[in-house]
């Protein structure tokens, strides 16, 4: 059985059906599962709105996504993992003392995290302790401490 929708949430970029938007969601009662309505057609702009709506929508559900990442050697974890490969970064400095990490994928396009400074310096850390890869080629990006923009 599904209940009413969340399309209040100020999170959901794109959603309601009844102005032609892109999609309509209704939960089950326990939020384990959703009940998504799409339009035909979409733009490569709506595309990436689509995407965060439903990264907002699975984050509204149950179970909450696993605070431990998956192990990508276990077979039983492969199914949880998505690997986008190609991706281009940038990293910056934004107001509040936020570190902004910004991840361009030419299939899912920009993803922008926030981090404190001590989780940024943490991954710093562990990227760098990471073993140098062999033959390794320059970068096809670049990570720059700019200003996002």
């Amino acid at each position: 059985m599904y209940v009413g929708s969340d399309l209040n949430n100020p999170n959901l970029k794109g959603v309601g059906m009844e102005d032609d938007n892109q999609l309509k969601v209704q939960f089950t009662v326990d939020r384990t599962e959703a009940m998504i309505t799409f339009k035909e057609r979409y733009t490569a702009l709506e595309i990436e709105t689509l995407m965060f709506d439903l990264a907002e929508i699975r984050s509204l559900m149950a179970p909450a996504v696993p605070h431990k990442a998956p192990d990508p050697d276990a077979s039983s974890d492969n199914d949880q993992i998505s690997c986008f490969a190609g991706a281009d970064i940038t990293a910056g400095v934004v107001v509040g003392d936020q570190v902004a990490l910004q991840i361009r994928h030419p299939g899912t396009g920009w993803l922008y995290f926030t981090l404190d400074p001590r989780a940024a310096l943490e991954l710093g850390r562990y990227l760098l302790s990471l073993p140098p890869a062999k033959d390794l080629e320059p970068s096809p990006f670049s990570i720059s401490p700019s200003t996002p923009h």
